[in-house]
């Protein structure tokens, strides 16, 4: 594998290639020295009591699959964001290879050409998202779906802004999460490689960057306000949770599952991490644990955003250096 360092950073396999737009603005992702301290581990892929949705509901809504054959093993949850163009968590495609994933959308299969992913990485990839490059065949209209970038732009590094999104449109019921999951007792008993029930499913959710800073203090630090304060989402308010509201049972997990501004019709953010219980241990608690999500927002994800913009001109047959060209230029 041959690294070229030039605008972005690309890496060329023949016919794979991964696209990595390289941007002087890695402070914008630095959240401080706590984060040292902390994990974010993967997402399982499943629900516990959510509700299952007809696919036409979401039609921007898809499901990456690593094979070229099956339906399984599902890898994640993806959201059309433009043609030919989608966008899912940057953890999810990571050791994935273009040429063995499909994407399932609108009831077709699509080969996959390439993945963008951010240069300057978040600890565990917890805020980073990914954009992936389907090639040509789709015999549909691409249903697209928009950001709320526009009205929740960065601007500073410790999620302050995210705040300000809450005050201005925030409502508990405007926003759900969205994402193709598996039952949590297909998960507790092992059953996922080769589990082909995944269905679409949605689930109501408040957002901020209290939830994990409440529900999930650092063994290594005091509970401040500065340990995971990330954005994060949960079924039930910071309150109902404490109170053991019913609700707080239920939990929505997936790997570039969709957090969604039904109210508004725009994509807030893209799940990417999550804690969650040893269920073969037998000791957990009732209420369910809260979900990370990253923020596609701000310049590092608009370099990325174009970057896939122009390689989706390419061809399918290319040659070295090309997807780093179409890269550079964008669209």
């Amino acid at each position: 594998m041959l690294f070229v360092t030039m605008a972005v950073v690309l890496a060329i396999q023949y016919s794979l290639e991964e696209t990595v737009p390289r941007t002087a603005y890695e402070k914008d992702f630095m959240l401080g020295q706590f984060l040292n301290d902390t994990f974010f581990p993967k997402l399982k892929n499943y629900h516990i009591n959510a509700t299952q949705v007809p696919e036409d509901k979401y039609k921007f809504v898809a499901k990456v699959v690593h094979s070229t054959r099956h339906k399984y093993p599902v890898i994640c949850t993806a959201a059309c964001v433009h043609e030919r163009i989608f966008l899912t968590a940057a953890r999810c495609v990571y050791n994935a290879i273009p040429q063995y994933t499909r994407v399932f959308y609108l009831g077709e299969k699509i080969g996959v050409g390439a993945f963008i992913l951010p240069t300057f990485q978040t600890k565990q990839q917890y805020d980073d998202v990914a954009f992936v490059v389907v090639d040509y065949g789709f015999s549909q209209t691409y249903q697209v779906a928009y950001f709320y970038s526009s009205y929740m732009q960065r601007e500073d590094d410790r999620f302050d802004w995210l705040d300000k999104y809450r005050e201005g449109v925030y409502d508990y019921y405007d926003h759900v999460v969205i994402g193709y999951a598996t039952s949590w007792e297909d998960v507790k008993d092992g059953e996922r490689m080769n589990n082909t029930n995944y269905n679409l499913t949605e689930l109501d959710i408040h957002i901020g960057t209290r939830f994990c800073t409440e529900i999930l203090p650092s063994e290594a630090l005091p509970k401040t306000l500065s340990t995971f304060h990330v954005p994060c989402y949960h079924a039930c308010s910071i309150h109902e949770f404490k109170m053991f509201h019913e609700d707080c049972t239920k939990y929505h997990g997936v790997e570039g599952g969709i957090v969604y501004n039904a109210y508004k019709g725009r994509i807030v953010g893209i799940a990417t991490w999550g804690p969650y219980y040893d269920f073969n241990s037998g000791i957990y608690d009732s209420r369910s644990l809260p979900v990370g999500y990253a923020v596609p927002s701000g310049k590092p994800f608009e370099e990325a955003f174009k970057c896939a913009r122009g390689v989706k001109q390419e061809n399918r047959d290319r040659y070295p250096g090309t997807l780093q060209m179409a890269c550079d230029l964008g669209a």
